[in-house]
């Protein structure tokens, strides 16, 4: 039955017209008291084959969507005393995604990613590695504006790593982010600085004015509205570890400013941006009342010598008279679309016939590709750039 979250005021529907495959299950009823969220308490587990895939339609060809993927585990099965890890991989259509790795059954592991639909559906597999059975707890596709993060396109696809509202008090979400992104809060080892006054926000990211309405100062910093007494050589260093379930990482940020103080005549908030120690930006100087976006042009070069975590420092210039300010900021993977899904007129036909005679052995999301992954009793030929169906 359909469920209503009740912060956000979205509705959840079953997934039963999206999969044919799996098992449902409820949590474990020792776990039922800890949960924040009511699509935590039950789950689709997938005990046989070894690729099971949702298609998410309808769907618009060449536009961006979030694809939001939650994970609870909660002893469904009982065997948590003795199966206390699960690893199995999340792919995007036929491209891999994420490593899921549960370690923990009252913990709740959350993915995100930013796509463009390269059909009139969006696939999102979950794929057994041998070290425990795959499930899945909500699945969740949401469109976005055109506009909207144009480093994605059809050969790749954001991952997110990370997505912060600086000097918020509150997770936000929907319907304060009209694409219900979720923006955690972080105002702790900073001296916060906050509006009630409106935010301008940008056309690529459209961050929420609630976010922009907070921003964070280095430590020790005043927050007054006139801050002739700010320190400017005080900086802001932001850190997040380096993840080894990433394979290869490529990663892109964004970073938002907007000044939230009426600064003196003579008063200059400069400041350098760098990621892991090399040059971002230069001579950033936010604007009132409007968030201007830094965002990456070419991915973040990976930490120096044996650090274990990534750095985005902001530094103030020599002409600086008050120190950085920082409001958000989201960090991605940007992942390759490296295989080639099976030609759509191809795919149409073979869903066809799957419907007619209602198919469900092994014929679970890309009918040719991965090669590994091929649908049973399928013949593919992979001479051209898309996969073609040849025999049945």
């Amino acid at each position: 039955m359909s469920y209503t979250d009740k912060n956000t005021s979205l509705v959840f529907s079953p997934d039963d017209k999206y999969i044919d495959t799996g098992v449902n299950y409820n949590i474990s009823s020792s776990y039922v008291s800890q949960i924040v969220q009511g699509t935590y308490l039950t789950l689709r587990s997938f005990p046989i084959g070894n690729r099971n895939c949702y298609t998410l339609k309808p769907a618009m060809q060449n536009r961006r969507y979030l694809i939001r993927a939650t994970f609870f585990y909660g002893n469904y099965d009982g065997k948590y005393a003795t199966n206390d890890k699960f690893l199995f991989d999340l792919h995007m259509g036929v491209n891999f995604w994420r490593t899921v790795n549960i370690s923990d059954a009252s913990q709740a592991v959350e993915y995100e990613a930013i796509i463009v639909a390269l059909a009139d559906f969006v696939s999102v597999c979950l794929v057994n590695k041998g070290s425990g059975t795959p499930f899945i707890s909500s699945l969740e596709m949401r469109p976005l504006k055109s506009s909207l993060y144009p480093t994605v396109t059809a050969s790749s696809f954001f991952d997110l790593s990370l997505r912060r509202d600086f000097g918020g008090s509150k997770i936000t979400r929907y319907p304060d982010d009209p694409y219900d992104r979720i923006w955690y809060p972080r105002c702790n080892m900073w001296t916060l600085v906050k509006t009630k006054l409106n935010v301008t926000t940008d056309g690529f990211y459209e961050v929420p004015n609630v976010v922009l309405q907070t921003a964070i100062l280095p430590i020790n910093s005043t927050n007054s509205t006139v801050p002739e007494a700010a320190d400017p050589t005080l900086n802001i260093s932001l850190y997040w570890p380096i993840d080894p379930s990433v394979r290869n990482p490529s990663y892109y940020a964004n970073l938002h400013f907007a000044e939230l103080q009426q600064l003196p005549p003579n008063g200059l908030r400069e400041f350098n941006i760098f990621a892991n120690g090399y040059l971002f930006a230069d001579k950033v100087r936010p604007s009132y009342l409007l968030n201007e976006p830094y965002s990456s042009q070419t991915p973040f070069q990976n930490p120096n010598g044996s650090d274990d975590s990534h750095v985005i420092t902001l530094t103030s210039t020599k002409n600086a008279t008050v120190p950085p300010l920082i409001n958000a900021i989201e960090v991605f993977n940007l992942l390759p679309v490296k295989t080639a899904m099976t030609n759509l007129s191809d795919v149409d036909a073979i869903m066809n016939i799957k419907a007619a005679y209602q198919v469900k052995k092994n014929w679970s999301g890309d009918p040719c590709a991965p090669v590994v992954y091929t649908w049973e009793n399928l013949g593919c030929n992979y001479d051209s750039s898309s996969p073609r169906i040849v025999s049945l």
